[in-house]
């Protein structure tokens, strides 16, 4: 087994496991209006670094990066880059327990490793009040 086998077959831990790791249940919503359910890694930065200065200031990142293998098998298609703004909706509840909901702003797949990652944008915040 080659190291690039190896890897993407560590990526169902290193992604995949809500349990004893870092992954996050993600609910998909295609805009087909079909749900499916997803678990990979995500990330809520409020904080960015201007390229332009090396300053702190305050911003949005938000993405998800799911396994390539598990996005196909969910979701039988990559969402395509033309499809930004097209229905495609990403929610989770994070550790304060508030459901976030996210657009599809941006995708990057890599293909070599079997990673899809999604570049969101807020749409939504349900309260509990």
């Amino acid at each position: 087994m080659s190291l690039i086998d190896i890897a993407e077959n560590d990526l169902e831990f290193v992604l995949e496991d809500s349990i004893d790791g870092f992954g996050v249940v993600v609910n998909i919503t295609t805009p087909l209006n079909v749900e499916k359910t997803l678990t990979g890694q995500s990330t809520d930065i409020g904080m960015i670094i201007d390229p332009s200065t090396g300053i702190g200031v305050r911003g949005r990142s938000c993405e998800v990066v799911f396994r390539l293998k598990s996005v196909l098998l969910q979701l039988g298609t990559i969402p395509d880059k033309s499809e930004v703004n097209e229905g495609w909706k990403f929610s989770h509840t994070n550790t304060n327990g508030q459901l976030w909901i996210f657009g599809l702003n941006d995708i990057h797949v890599d293909r070599k490793l079997g990673l899809v990652k999604i570049i969101l944008e807020l749409l939504d915040v349900e309260s509990d009040s």
